[in-house]
């Protein structure tokens, strides 16, 4: 619209009004000037407070985006109105790139991705619980082919691992548990997975965090106490429990080791009872088995390794020898000589007992 349009009143000015006519509009237009640099003055102290806000934001923003201060340092300072364009060409910048956009697009994804690998997570924890109890299962399947008494009536060894969980325990394996999902509230609810992430996947990686506490609970061989109980092989009742090696002598310490080594080796390396297989490396080195030992629990040394047909090299001082010499077929012997010099003499054990006998008569 026009001047004359806006004031249409200016065409009934006469003479007879012409001063208080003129004296009218100064007046309005002074009004109307004050007016708008009082508004003016307002849009640019709301301008500045903002830009203000923008440049300098509070603590909460620069601790969730940390590079804010970084991308916003090279703007003019609030006072400098007058090359506000430039925050115009950013906000351009802002509203193209879009990235609110990308942040939930990508929050989306974090949350889904942390969902899934905690499943996983969980279920490598079950895994490895289950693993132990089948192996201790199969270590069991060894042990119950091999005797443990046999002088007076015959015994095997079985391995037990009841549940042993502390409060520690039982707080990761909760959280663990709490941290899975519900799918069906999560369809229903679209902010159900980030307040479910907030309740419960954050505080289960919060205390991951504490190596201490982290190293302690995630041990999942340390959820389980061990056992061993004996039972009589004739009736399968239970004959003993041994829950650990204080209360035993050395020699029955070295058995029930013996035994549950046995069995274990027997399960790493795949040997059957059978021990026919011609492809299967069965050699074992003992280094002075028997020292400390009585021959009763040396010998039963020997007879596991037949059990389990194992070929076993036995390193011991000549004195001990007549324990394993009828179960050994080849010898060899080392003669020490001045103390200087070392003889080996390689012989199958029935030359070693003719030559021994031809000493000890001669």
């Amino acid at each position: 619209m026009t001047f004359i349009e806006t004031h249409d009143h200016l065409h009934q000015v006469t003479y007879a009004n012409w001063e208080s006519t003129a004296q009218d509009f100064q007046i309005q237009m002074s009004k109307q000037s004050n007016d708008l640099k009082d508004q003016q003055n307002a849009k640019k102290n709301l301008i500045s407070r903002k830009i203000n806000q923008f440049k300098y934001p509070e603590e909460t923003i620069n601790t969730k985006f940390k590079d804010w201060r970084s991308d916003v340092h090279h703007l003019p300072d609030p006072e400098d109105l007058d090359l506000i364009g430039e925050y115009q060409e950013f906000l351009n910048k802002l509203q193209s790139d879009n990235l609110p956009k990308f942040e939930k697009k990508f929050n989306d994804y974090l949350q889904e991705t942390i969902t899934n690998k905690i499943a996983d997570f969980r279920m490598f924890f079950e895994g490895w619980s289950e693993s132990i109890k089948d192996n201790i299962a199969t270590l069991n399947d060894s042990l119950r082919g091999i005797d443990f008494r046999s002088k007076d009536f015959k015994t095997y060894i079985q391995l037990v691992a009841p549940t042993r969980l502390n409060d520690e325990i039982k707080e990761f394996k909760q959280l663990l548990m709490s941290a899975i999902p519900n799918i069906r509230e999560i369809e229903k609810n679209p902010d159900a997975q980030r307040q479910h992430f907030n309740q419960h996947i954050e505080p289960l990686i919060q205390k991951l965090d504490q190596e201490e506490w982290r190293k302690r609970v995630m041990q999942v061989r340390s959820w389980f106490s061990y056992k061993a109980e004996e039972f009589y092989r004739e009736d399968q009742r239970k004959f003993k429990t041994y829950e650990n090696m204080g209360q035993l002598s050395g020699g029955e310490k070295a058995q029930l080791t013996y035994t549950i080594l046995g069995s274990a080796i027997a399960y790493q390396f795949g040997l059957t009872v059978e021990g026919l297989q011609s492809n299967s490396f069965r050699f074992i080195a003992i280094d002075e088995a028997f020292k400390a030992q009585d021959e009763d629990k040396a010998r039963y040394l020997i007879n596991l390794c037949k059990q389990l047909h194992l070929q076993l090299l036995v390193v011991t001082p000549s004195d001990n020898i007549h324990i394993v010499e009828n179960d050994i077929s080849f010898v060899h012997y080392v003669e020490r000589k001045n103390e200087q010099h070392s003889w080996l003499y390689d012989m199958p054990i029935e030359q070693f007992n003719e030559e021994k006998r031809e000493f000890l008569h001669a």
